[in-house]
């Protein structure tokens, strides 16, 4: 079917919706290919993005919901959980740097507990607030110390011990 602002559907039809499989192009060179249920995107789909990135997974109601993967122009990649299009549940983050995220997500921001990997050999485990460290966790050195502690909006806050790569402590108290 064309329609008259340039977007075609290829596909199956149920009464005057889209349903079933098929395929749509937008205008400006999207397209969706996968499964339709009353006119909606709902099923399994991957959407491919003009600029390259790219979604494949479970969509309802025209969002991504349950198991999916993207696959973002940037060389970034989620694989994990999504709810209302957002990724929301367990997930892994890959940064085409290297770095990796590993935990929770709400609303497309690490949120609950989570791990840290920076390629350069650093890691943090504990919890996140709106993307930052949050709470109770721990951040291992590259050079061996390891902190463990409170931290608030990504910073350490509140009680903790910096011990060295012995296991020695280095440093303890409260950080502000």
């Amino acid at each position: 079917y064309y329609f008259s602002n340039g977007s075609v559907h290829l596909g199956n039809y149920k009464n005057g919706e889209r349903h079933g499989k098929g395929t749509f192009f937008w205008e400006n060179g999207n397209r969706y290919v996968g499964e339709y249920l009353d006119g909606g995107r709902t099923g399994e789909g991957t959407m491919y993005w003009v600029g390259g990135t790219t979604y494949k997974g479970g969509y309802l109601k025209n969002k991504a919901e349950g198991k999916g993967t993207t696959s973002f122009s940037s060389g970034n990649k989620y694989v994990g959980n999504y709810k209302n299009g957002k990724r929301n549940g367990k997930g892994t983050f890959f940064w085409a740097s290297g770095d990796r995220y590993v935990g929770d997500y709400l609303n497309d921001e690490r949120s609950g507990e989570g791990t840290f990997y920076w390629n350069d050999g650093e890691k943090y485990e504990g919890g996140y607030k709106a993307d930052k460290r949050n709470g109770f966790g721990t951040y291992f050195h590259k050079n061996g110390d390891k902190f463990i502690g409170y931290w608030l909006n990504g910073l350490r806050n509140g009680e903790g011990i910096l011990f060295n790569k012995k296991g020695k402590i280095k440093e303890q108290g409260i950080w502000e």
